[in-house]
């Protein structure tokens, strides 16, 4: 395996890898939100009354605090941005044109959760009626606390994701711009030349046209004794005179 396939390679599998650990949360995600909709009578009896939105993302907030859901996306954000970094060691265009777009695909899919839990963080610490029906169940200054360190970790998160952006926008356009530009600055340059020589009849014709020296000048040179002094003998000989004898 060459260097240059392996490079890619290795890019594209950190990148699915990132986008296995974005699935899982997903999935952790959407069970512990199910799980936070479930109220529960004094007597512990299940009912049909859904949890205010405010209590149901408070409760799901402290579960994922627990569950490390922060520290997987970073891990997710770390693995793609990897990817990123290996995009810029493959010297061929050729093999990027299609990878770059899969390894951007994974970025945009590591970004969106983190998004949504540092939205949803945020909510919980700036609103007061977010906190309000978990009192029974949750201390509110615990609450702040875990958010807060869970909100830490996806900002650091969100900052790798940032500088892969960056990174990813820094790999230069693509073959097929390039090869639109080459064919762009060629015609460009054609043109020019068909301002000065006109089109390729027009070309044949100018040679035909160019400028000679006067037939005179070149028979009188031919006649005229050569600069330097000396007598002219090119007019004494004659083709007889170098004929073998027979």
């Amino acid at each position: 395996m060459s260097a240059e396939r392996f490079v890619g390679t290795s890019a594209r599998l950190l990148a699915g890898a990132s986008v296995l650990t974005v699935i899982g949360v997903g999935l952790v995600i959407r069970s512990v939100w199910q799980q936070a909709g479930q109220s529960y009578s004094q007597d512990g009896i299940q009912t049909d009354v859904g949890a205010p939105f405010g209590a149901r993302l408070a409760m799901a907030m402290f579960d994922f605090t627990y569950r490390a859901l922060s520290t997987q996306l970073l891990l997710a954000s770390a693995l793609v941005a990897a990817a990123v970094v290996l995009l810029h060691r493959i010297p061929s265009w050729d093999r990027v044109r299609s990878l770059r777009w899969e390894v951007f695909g994974a970025l945009l899919l590591v970004m969106v959760p983190v998004l949504v839990l540092v939205a949803a963080a945020l909510y919980l610490l700036t609103s007061p009626s977010a906190t309000e029906g978990v009192g029974a169940f949750l201390d509110a200054r615990q609450l702040a606390d875990s958010s807060l360190a869970f909100l830490s970790t996806l900002g650091a998160s969100l900052l790798v994701l940032v500088a892969a952006t960056l990174a990813w926008l820094r790999l230069g356009p693509l073959v097929d711009d390039i090869g639109d530009d080459s064919e762009e600055e060629r015609d460009d340059g054609l043109d020019g030349l068909d301002d000065l020589h006109g089109t390729d009849e027009a070309g044949e014709q100018w040679a035909v046209d160019r400028p000679r020296p006067p037939t005179s000048f070149t028979r009188d040179a031919r006649t005229q004794p050569a600069s330097g002094g000396g007598e002219d003998y090119r007019d004494d000989w004659s083709p007889e005179d170098f004929r073998p004898p027979s």
